[in-house]
């Protein structure tokens, strides 16, 4: 276990000690798709796989009050992890370079599809 984690949520750093467990993301995965609007089950693998104790609080507050149909705000400053993503497209024209250098665009047009940058958000 790596003694230092970053919250997938927030971005925060974070110590793991007996005191302060970091808590996986994969077990609050409906929770933040539907609170915040993210699929955290495609994340590439280079994104943080936990998530912070703050988040997790007020993911857990938010849960409540809608199980009581209420109306909820989630209160949480989302991070941006596209720069970790492998399939971030910087410009078309560097897109177009690759994927032509990689046989992908033909003078027939795309053979493979490209990956949709909205994807690593």
């Amino acid at each position: 276990m790596d003694p230092d984690y970053n919250c997938r949520l927030c971005g925060t750093t974070e110590k793991r000690t007996a005191h302060h467990l970091s808590y996986e993301k994969s077990k609050y995965a409906r929770d933040i798709k539907l609170s915040l609007n993210i699929d955290i089950q495609n994340d590439p693998s280079d994104f943080p796989k936990f998530i912070c104790i703050s988040c997790q609080s007020k993911l857990y507050l938010w849960r409540k009050k809608i199980n009581k149909s209420k109306k909820a705000n989630i209160n949480i400053q989302i991070t941006d992890f596209s720069h970790l993503c492998p399939h971030q497209i910087r410009t078309w024209e560097d897109t177009e370079k690759v994927a032509s250098t990689l046989g992908w665009i033909s003078s027939k047009g795309p053979s493979l599809p490209i990956c949709n940058p909205t994807h690593c958000m």
